[in-house]
Parts: structure tokens; C-alpha cells; sequence
């Protein structure tokens, strides 16, 4: 079938499509990793890798990634944060369940830890009321949104997040 125009992809076409997105996101990974790792003051190469890392499933390259970050005496919070969700939200593969649990804890430690050392971070404190929603603390995840509507009132990220825990505490029963 022809849709707007275009012949469908195959699934051969579809393959080498996927494929050189694979390499083309790792080489792109690659090339922002270095320049981090010449200058980790570059804050914007730094965000990009991390949503870059973030939007690439590759473990491979959120470990070269999360590697360079935590080698950091002063990573790029908010590149940090990110790709600490992105750990959270993908576990890594090659660990038991036990040792995926103890990971995940190390993770919200650090992202509290970063939320802490950068209090004024709304990215930050979007990745951790996110984590708190998922986790169902709907206690923290009211606090960090009122917290960050009274300092932001229009901020859109905030905004769908209230509502959301608004129907969360909606549904809970009791």
C-alpha cells in the first residue's frame, strides 16, 4: 500500500534504518564524550550527551556515560540527574534483582543528593517528582510540585505533574 506518497519500508529496509540510527547515535554519543571528558565545564555538551544517552538504547553507552560522570569531582548536575533517571527507568540487565533493588536505591540517593546540592534545579526536581509519582510518595511529589509552582507558577512540567498526583491521590484509596 502507498501511504502519503511513500513506498512502505521493508523489513530489510527497516533493519538498515534502525541500524545506522544505532551508529549514528553511538558515534554522536562518542564525540560528545570526549569533548565532556577534555572539558567537563561545557555544561551544554554535557546535557546534550546525557539526552542523547537518554533517548539511545544502549547500555554501552549510558555506562561510558554514567562512568564519566561519576568520575567527575563536580559533574554537570542536571546531565548527572538525567542520566540517572534514564538508569532508573532502563535497570541494567547483567544485574540479579537483589543487586538491581540496591542500585536503585544508590540512584534516588544520588538524585536526592544532587536535588540537595542544587536546590533551584527544576529539572531536577521534575526527574524527582517523577521518581516520587512512580514510586507512589505522593507526600514528597505534592511537596516538590508546590514547591516548585510557588516558585515557577506557570511552569508547564509542574503544572501536568499536580495534575497527575491530583488523580493519583484520587484513586488511592482510603
Amino acid at each position: 500500500h502507498w501511504v502519503f506518497g511513500r513506498r512502505p519500508a521493508f523489513p530489510q529496509q527497516r533493519q538498515e534504518a534502525a541500524d545506522k540510527k544505532q551508529k549514528y547515535f553511538a558515534e554522536a554519543i562518542d564525540v560528545l564524550l570526549n569533548v565532556v571528558q577534555q572539558d567537563n565545564s561545557r555544561t551544554r555538551e554535557a546535557d546534550r550527551l546525557a539526552r542523547l544517552c537518554h533517548g539511545h538504547d544502549s547500555w554501552e553507552s549510558l555506562r561510558k556515560v554514567r562512568d564519566l560522570f561519576e568520575s567527575m569531582s563536580n559533574p554537570p548536575a542536571e546531565a548527572f540527574g538525567l542520566i540517572t533517571v534514564t538508569e532508573l527507568d532502563r535497570p541494567d540487565p547483567s544485574l540479579t534483582e537483589a543487586q538491581q533493588a540496591d542500585r536503585r536505591k544508590q540512584l534516588m540517593t544520588r538524585l536526592d543528593d544532587l536535588m540537595k546540592a542544587n536546590p533551584k534545579s527544576l529539572p531536577l526536581r521534575t526527574y524527582r517528582t517523577k521518581m516520587a509519582l512512580e514510586q507512589g510518595d505522593l507526600d514528597l511529589a505534592g511537596q516538590l510540585c508546590d514547591e516548585s509552582l510557588d516558585a515557577e507558577p506557570k511552569n508547564t512540567d509542574f503544572r501536568l505533574l499536580k495534575g497527575i498526583l491530583l488523580l493519583a491521590r484520587a484513586e488511592r484509596p482510603g
